[in-house]
């Protein structure tokens, strides 16, 4: 009989394996592909997104790989491709493709540039036609790691700190938008985020 020997991790839940939990995580991107195939080998039309997670509020995520795919816009969509271009407008904006929303204009994501940015993304569970479930990106929930809209979002502080000072965003207060003559709770200011996106 032949065998192997090894001391025992000192935890089994955490780090190893595929994100499995719903939640906001900080990532880092190790991948950004935009000609990834499927696993035999047929083109995927989409921009394959993955890397590693840095912190979030499922804490047991740490370390664990990540992967999304962001769709091109199509006109077939049930929205006219409109929540594909947000996602895409979205990703570009936590990369630090686009400075700000500039509705219509073209943007050109640099794919290899974008290993070892961060960025903030919202995970949620969902159940296929087949019945499974997996685990998506939640809509458009895509953010810069400053974006006040995700300030209570757990992050790694070392990763954070090690963010180039020229990907850095600074936050800009946002004039308060007119109130609703029926709703006077929307004159109040809000951080600014791109929440508007």
């Amino acid at each position: 009989m032949s065998s192997y020997e090894f001391d025992q991790s000192e935890a089994i839940e955490g780090a190893g394996g595929y994100l499995t939990k719903a939640g906001t995580f900080h990532l880092i991107l190790s991948t950004v592909d935009p000609e990834p195939t499927t696993k035999d080998g047929k083109p995927i039309d989409g921009l394959r997104v993955s890397g590693e997670v840095l912190d979030g509020t499922e804490t047991s995520e740490v370390g664990k790989e990540f992967e999304f795919i962001l769709w091109p816009p199509k006109p077939t969509d049930k929205n006219g491709g409109e929540m594909a271009k947000r996602k895409l407008t979205r990703f570009s904006y936590a990369t630090g493709f686009i400075a700000s929303h500039a509705p219509g204009q073209k943007v050109v994501i640099d794919c290899e540039a974008c290993e070892g940015r961060q960025i903030i993304a919202k995970f949620s569970e969902t159940t296929k036609e087949d019945g499974k479930k997996r685990l998506e990106l939640n809509y458009s929930d895509i953010y810069h790691v400053d974006d006040p809209a995700v300030a209570e979002v757990p992050k790694s502080a070392d990763a954070i700190a090690a963010i180039p000072k020229a990907l850095r965003k600074a936050v800009q207060p946002v004039a308060a938008k007119p109130a609703a003559k029926t709703n006077k709770a929307l004159a109040t200011a809000g951080a600014p985020s791109l929440d508007d996106l």
